[in-house]
């Protein structure tokens, strides 16, 4: 094996797996790190990766390096089946930067092992839901095709066939994806089940089921977020997402009816982070809520090609003005009074003051929860039930 002799080759990159939409792109592939400072070796790190990829015979895709003060990363899409060969791959590479070519053993060895782990009926299977507009959730372990009822779960190691499926049986379902407060996850999850539908959330490291906690193995958030979105007992859900995630699994769905973003919560550029790792995941009809106080944001969206809806502390405020003469939705105060707007239509959902206290409507959370309800699909009336309910007690736990 040729080695470079330019850095520690005792450093070896670590990699993750990226199994949904992420910061450096929308598909499947391993993000790997190695610790140095020889930012010179990036290309070359870049370029075996390149030309193993070619050996293995990959689609060409992205391929994304950043240079940072004391490590070295690169993002590689891969097949879906072949996540554990991409991260063998970047190791490769590493210890073969500065040679014309990878070793002949290495190469061999690693031709093998994407040999061993392809898995062609998941390729067909992803394929197939592609095709026909389903949403797939793809773990370690199982494939789901579908969300909540409509979806159906296996084993990666026992796919059926693409005619083995029922594919009359399996569809979406209303979805959120929020870079926001638990609260507003926990309200929205709440304005679902008023509307009738069996709610499911993922929040604080846990899995609700209609409000009710559903005890499980203990996993990571974006684990415990694919499994609810394969609950059969699940109509409609919402999950929140961490900006740890971007790098680290990725999002957890594609094809979200919604993705939100407080701008309060993701300050320093993590709004425009947060937008644009969102967008990924956002189904090509949903709709993107936004926060209209935090000017990051509005900056960040003005190019967005997506349907847009905005709330903020004022309803006079010039987003929400310009938002509503376009015919768009927005959530704001009037007065005392919290009112939702989606042209020709208007609808109050409470009054400011309850009692001699401001509870839920000092809250972001509440305009932010309603205009999300609204794209999901929840009545006014259902809202502005649960806002009253919360007014009186609190915001939901």
């Amino acid at each position: 094996m040729t080695r470079s002799d330019a850095a520690d080759d005792a450093t070896l990159p670590c990699w993750r797996t990226l199994r949904g939409p992420n910061r450096y792109f929308a598909d499947y592939g391993i993000v790997a790190t190695v610790a140095t400072r020889a930012n010179d070796e990036l290309d070359h790190w870049r370029d075996q990766v390149e030309r193993l990829r070619g050996k293995l015979g990959w689609p060409s895709g992205p391929l994304v390096a950043e240079r940072g003060p004391d490590a070295l990363t690169l993002a590689i899409e891969a097949p879906a089946d072949q996540l554990d060969v991409a991260g063998e791959l970047s190791r490769i590479a590493w210890l073969n930067r500065r040679a014309a070519d990878a070793g002949a053993a290495d190469a061999r060895a690693l031709c093998e092992r994407a040999a061993a782990q392809r898995n062609p009926a998941l390729d067909a299977l992803l394929a197939a839901a592609r095709l026909r507009g389903l949403p797939v959730v793809l773990g370690a372990r199982h494939l789901a095709i579908g969300h909540g009822a409509g979806s159906r779960c296996w084993s990666l190691a026992a796919l059926p066939t693409v005619e083995a499926v029922g594919w009359a049986e399996l569809h979406g379902m209303p979805t959120a994806l929020l870079a926001a407060p638990d609260t507003t996850v926990a309200l929205v999850a709440a304005m679902l089940r008023a509307q009738g539908w069996h709610s499911g959330e993922c929040r604080g490291g846990r899995i609700l089921i209609d409000g009710v906690s559903a005890d499980g193995e203990p996993a990571p958030p974006q684990v415990l977020a694919r499994r609810l979105l394969r609950q059969q007992a699940v109509e409609a859900a919402v999950v929140a997402v961490s900006a740890a995630w971007y790098a680290d699994e990725g999002l957890p769905l594609r094809q979200a009816s919604v993705v939100a973003i407080d701008g309060l919560r993701e300050r320093d550029g993590g709004a425009t982070e947060s937008l644009h790792v969102l967008l990924r995941a956002l189904d090509a009809d949903g709709t993107l809520v936004l926060d209209a106080d935090h000017p990051e944001l509005i900056a960040a969206a003005a190019s967005v090609d997506a349907m847009q809806a905005w709330y903020a502390a004022d309803h006079q405020h010039p987003r929400l003005l310009a938002q509503r003469a376009a015919g768009g939705a927005t959530c704001a105060v009037l007065g005392d009074r919290l009112l939702l707007c989606h042209a020709p239509r208007q609808w109050e959902l409470g009054c400011l003051a309850v009692g001699s206290t401001r509870r839920w409507v000092d809250r972001p959370e509440a305009a932010a929860a309603a205009l999300v309800a609204h794209a999901l699909g929840v009545s006014p009336a259902a809202i502005r039930t649960v806002l009253a309910r919360s007014a009186e007690r609190s915001l939901p736990a």
